[in-house]
């Protein structure tokens, strides 16, 4: 029966010790982490005296170790309940009382090597050394357990039945059950203190405490639960080879046991070292990602606050451009009587800002309804070489008076699709148009051909070309290419934009190809023909 106490108070001095230090390792900075490592600590002094107290055969020895015993169960007690009230945020409302209860703490430490805390030890039940209570022991105990503990089994009940958040409850819960078992399980030995024959079987339980706090600690993250875990299993194989180590009961056993110990704690240490370190890399991440996530969330919200911007400016910008075009257009008329030759000419360039202005103005406020998934497309059915044959035409003159030839050969075939007619005239317009603008010799060839079941349009030029970078962002928003201020200054990278989602509302395909710079380009257009 000695032997099932003994057993017990060494198993929990040895888990108390291990965990004790994780924790304090774990979390050196913080004020909660290193009073309950300190707690530990003290459970361990206990613990462990109260294992060499069951075993040692002689009874200066045994008051020695029911001396550090009691010291042990008074530390204990006065960090659990300091160690409440930090972890729960309470020590505004409790700093007087925790210095009270450290001062008379340390007054019954410093009394209990006198025989006014222990008195001696005498034979009880089955027990050879039991301690006998000096005048100041129950004293003691009562002040300090029951002053210390009820703050602190208050401080619990309250977060059990109102937390602030639901991980304190949890906290609490486990907390108080480790407690109960720890303490009530510890009080049992107070009877056969005063001559009460009631065996202390409840010192079994007191091994529980330490496991229980370890479980609120894990269970509830006020450490990494991998990290944690890891470092437990690595406690219990320890705990077991240590066990085993001083129960040699020979050399040859001793040394075996020590290297297997040894062995166990230097693989430990690696194996926790290394969780660590994959637990610091995964939570890095997830922070990353949570960085990331709200940066592309505000990303979200400035393009959303973007392509409002450029509605209402659009939009503002549109109507009094329309009302200047118009009233041109009347006074070029003769509208409101001739006018001056030279006037004339001035009013004419106007006009033609007013003109480019407000395609502009239409550009963007096609952007616009693009981003936000409000441009409306009117498809029916439609003859694409029809398009493309008023496309050719109306640039003809424009590449002529430039010095380029522009070659288009009417191709044979039905080039029937369902399309939105002015869409895809954009689309056309906006690439002869490029080709003409990039080209400053040579000429410019036009092509549509049928496939099965698409029409494909390439635009091929003897112009400026392009390299793979251009290439790779020339159909972005507001991405125009490297050379495109230098040969046409309204470039703005918005109109390959346009017309590449044009193409795709159409279920078509856009891209653009080059030998180099220098090289000429070709942009290719391909639209499903109707069957």
């Amino acid at each position: 029966m000695l032997e099932i106490f003994a057993i017990s108070g060494l198993l929990g001095a040895i888990v108390a010790l291990l965990f004790g230090l994780v924790v304090l390792l774990k979390d050196p900075g913080s004020l909660a982490g290193q009073i309950f490592s300190l707690m530990i600590l003290a459970y361990l002094g206990w613990a462990f005296s109260y294992w060499r107290w069951l075993v040692i055969d002689d009874e200066a020895g045994a008051l020695f170790w029911v001396k550090i015993l009691t010291i042990g169960t008074f530390l204990t007690a006065a960090l659990f309940s300091h160690w409440i009230i930090v972890l729960f945020n309470e020590q505004h409302r409790y700093r007087w009382f925790i210095r009270i209860v450290y001062v008379v703490t340390l007054t019954a430490v410093a009394l209990t090597p006198t025989q006014l805390i222990v008195e001696g030890v005498s034979q009880k039940l089955f027990f050879p050394f039991w301690p006998d209570a000096g005048v100041l022991y129950f004293y003691s105990v009562a002040i300090i357990y029951i002053g210390a503990l009820l703050p602190a089994f208050y401080i619990l009940l309250k977060n059990i039945a109102r937390p602030a958040t639901p991980t304190q409850r949890g906290q609490a819960l486990y907390i108080m059950l480790g407690a109960l078992l720890g303490f009530g399980g510890g009080y049992t030995n107070v009877f056969l203190w005063f001559d009460i024959l009631i065996p202390p079987y409840g010192t079994v339980l007191t091994g529980f405490f330490p496991f229980f706090l370890a479980y609120a600690v894990i269970k509830h993250r006020l450490f990494n639960l991998k990290a944690i875990a890891s470092e437990l299993m690595i406690i219990f194989i320890s705990g077991v080879l240590l066990i085993q180590l001083i129960l040699s009961e020979s050399t040859t056993e001793y040394i075996l046991r020590s290297i297997f110990f040894g062995m166990s704690v230097v693989m430990g240490y690696i194996l926790v070292k290394s969780v660590y370190r994959e637990v610091e890399q995964r939570e890095e991440i997830e922070r990353l990602a949570k960085d990331l996530q709200k940066a592309n969330e505000r990303l979200k919200e400035l393009d959303t606050l973007k392509s409002q911007f450029l509605s209402i400016a659009s939009h503002d910008l549109r109507a009094p451009l329309t009302a200047i075009r118009n009233f041109l257009s009347l006074m070029l008329e003769g509208t409101f009587g001739k006018i001056p030759a030279g006037a004339e000419e001035g009013m004419r360039q106007v006009f033609t800002r007013a003109t480019d202005m407000a395609a502009m103005v239409d550009n963007y406020l096609n952007v616009s309804r693009i981003e936000q998934g409000r441009m409306k497309y009117d498809f029916a059915s439609t003859d694409l070489e029809k398009i493309l044959s008023e496309t050719i035409s109306s640039f003809t003159a424009v590449a002529k008076e430039k010095g380029l030839t522009l070659l288009y050969t009417k191709p044979a075939g039905n080039f029937t699709a369902k399309v939105d007619a002015s869409k895809i005239r954009e689309v056309f317009e906006n690439l002869v148009n490029n080709s003409i603008l990039y080209t400053q010799k040579g000429n410019v060839t036009v092509s549509l051909e049928q496939n099965v079941l698409t029409a494909r349009l390439t635009i091929k030029d003897t112009g400026v070309g392009m390299t793979k970078e251009t290439i790779s962002k020339l159909f972005k928003l507001f991405s125009p290419g490297d050379d495109s201020r230098t040969y046409n200054p309204k470039s703005t990278g918005v109109g390959l934009y346009i017309s590449k989602a044009h193409v795709e509302a159409h279920k078509g395909k856009i891209w653009a190809e080059s030998d180099g710079s220098g090289k000429g380009s070709r942009f290719i257009v391909e639209l499903p023909l109707t069957n």
